[in-house]
C-alpha cells in the first residue's frame, strides 16, 4: 500500500570528518544543497545547537529548512563522528544523488547507508542509533491545526521525548506542516488533503507499539515504514 505521491530519502553519514560544528558552514551547506536540487526554499535553514544535553556524546547541531511540498532535515552528532540526513516530498521530485553526492563531500565521508520509500536497507547490526519511523493515513475525525499540535505533545509524553524548541507550523490552502526538534533529533506532522504523515526519528529506542496505539486512535494507517539509522556500519 505504498503511497506513490510520496518521496523520502534518508542518509546516515559514518565517520564523519572532524569539526562538523560551524553553523555558518552547515547554514550554507544546506541551503546550497536545496539549490542545488531545485527545490524552492519557503523557509530557509533554521540551526538548532545542542551541546548541554544528558548525555554528553550527543552535543551537536540540528538543522531544518522547509521547501515547497516538504522538507530536509541534517542532524549531525559531532563527538559520534556521525550525521543524518533526511528529505521527504509530496509532490516534488528530486534526485538522490544530488543529496547522496553533496552529503558525503560535506561530511567528509564514503561510509554511508540509504533507505528510500522504494528500498529499506537490510544492514541491520547491533550498531543501532535509533527507529525512524514514518506512517501515512486519513484521520478518523476532522483534523486541524490544533489536532496536530495535540497528537505532536500526546507523542513526546508517551513516547518519552525532550523537545528543545518549540513546534514550527507552517500553513498554505494545501497543507498544513508542525515540525518540531527533539534532543532526540524531529518529529514532523503534516496534514494534507485529508491525509495525515507522521516522521518520528528518535536516537533512542522506544515503544513502537505503544506509538502505534496512540497513532491508531487517530488515523487509519494506509502505509508505513520502518527502519533503523546506524553509528557504524
Amino acid at each position: 500500500m505504498s503511497q506513490k505521491n510520496i518521496k523520502y530519502l534518508s542518509i546516515d553519514l559514518i565517520d564523519t570528518k572532524d569539526g562538523l560544528n560551524n553553523l555558518i558552514e552547515i547554514y550554507t551547506f544546506m541551503d546550497k544543497l536545496l539549490s542545488l536540487a531545485n527545490l524552492k526554499e519557503i523557509q530557509k535553514p533554521v540551526l538548532i545547537p545542542y551541546y548541554h544535553g544528558k548525555v554528553k556524546r550527543d552535543a551537536g547541531v540540528s538543522c531544518y529548512a522547509f521547501f515547497e511540498g516538504g522538507y530536509c532535515t541534517l542532524h549531525i552528532f559531532e563527538k559520534r563522528k556521525i550525521a543524518y540526513l533526511d528529505v521527504i516530498s509530496n509532490d516534488q521530485e528530486f534526485d538522490n544523488q544530488i543529496f547522496i553526492k553533496n552529503s558525503k563531500k560535506y561530511c567528509g565521508t564514503e561510509n554511508i547507508l540509504i533507505n528510500t520509500d522504494e528500498t529499506i536497507s537490510e544492514n541491520i547490526n547491533k550498531h543501532i542509533f535509533g527507529p525512524h519511523y514514518i506512517c501515512f493515513g486519513k484521520p478518523k475525525k476532522k483534523f486541524d491545526t490544533d489536532s496536530l499540535i495535540r497528537l505532536q505533545e500526546s507523542i513526546i509524553k508517551e513516547v518519552g521525548m525532550t523537545p528543545i524548541i518549540s513546534p514550527t507550523v507552517l500553513k498554505n490552502e494545501n497543507r498544513t506542516l508542525l515540525f518540531i526538534a527533539i534532543a532526540e533529533s524531529h518529529i514532523a506532522l503534516e496534514l494534507s488533503k485529508n491525509n495525515l504523515r507522521i516522521d518520528i526519528f528518535s536516537c533512542k529506542m522506544f515503544d513502537l507499539n505503544l506509538l502505534k496505539r496512540l497513532i491508531n486512535k487517530v488515523i487509519k494507517l494506509t502505509d508505513e515504514k520502518l527502519f533503523y539509522r546506524l553509528y557504524k556500519s
